[in-house]
């Protein structure tokens, strides 16, 4: 029987737990219908302790749970994996942060670049992809959907011992152990791109790589490309 799992800001300290977030309690009660007896499994995103409750009762908006056992969640990385990735259409945008999160990216910015077509993005919608993604992999913690951002205010972001800048030109990745380093990907529009992009990139120190010899989607290189860096760490 699948046990229906949920993360937010809960306690585990006592025998008791209660679930007051709205959105959670509504997901709970009124969409899948939970009832009391039934187990469910809650993650704290603040110390990333997992717990097996069962629901006691409803009160009011709020859910009280039984805490029968708690583990530490371990799926969570030690440093950022950070995605900047250009605006795509609304589906397809969706559909990486989805997949980004399921793979384990701690931060997802939307990218505004020279060949960006669609500039605007819906945050909370985003932010809830995630946040269901996130619960369904087994994570901690929910990524955070970062403001839009251009392209040349992101490279001037610090804190990365890494930045891939992935272009269907690029080279070869040289550096392939990412043992405890804190990496940033870029990933371009549908229409690639602009050669001053890539020369500022390079300003910025970024390495300049390619997925392969076949031209992907903007959306199937964000994937791979967040899945091959994880792949060549050791997060």
């Amino acid at each position: 029987m699948k046990i229906h799992r949920f993360i937010g800001l809960f306690s585990f300290s006592a025998k008791t737990t209660i679930i007051d977030d709205g959105d959670t309690v509504h997901q709970i009660k009124n969409v899948l219908r939970l009832r009391p007896g039934e187990i469910i499994a809650l993650c704290s995103s603040e110390n990333e302790q997992e717990a097996q409750c069962k629901i006691v009762s409803y009160e009011g908006k709020k859910v009280l749970c039984e805490v029968q056992s708690v583990t530490q969640n371990t799926k969570e990385f030690d440093i950022p994996l950070v995605l900047y990735c250009s605006i795509l259409k609304k589906e397809n945008f969706e559909w990486v942060v989805q997949k980004a999160t399921e793979l384990g990216v701690t931060e997802i910015y939307p990218l505004m670049c020279e060949r960006t077509i669609k500039l605007g993005v819906r945050a909370d919608r985003l932010q809830k992809i995630a946040k269901e993604a996130a619960e369904q992999s087994g994570r901690a913690r929910v990524p955070d959907i970062k403001a839009p951002i251009e392209l040349q205010d992101a490279f001037l972001k610090n804190g990365y011992d890494i930045k891939l800048f992935f272009d269907e030109l690029g080279d070869k990745v040289k550096e392939k152990n990412f043992i405890k380093k804190s990496i940033a990907l870029f990933i371009g529009p549908e229409g690639g791109w602009a050669p001053e992009e890539i020369e500022n990139a390079k300003k910025a120190g970024c390495q300049i790589v390619s997925l392969g010899k076949t031209i992907l989607r903007a959306e199937t290189a964000a994937t791979v490309a967040v899945f091959w860096t994880i792949q060549n760490s050791a997060l």
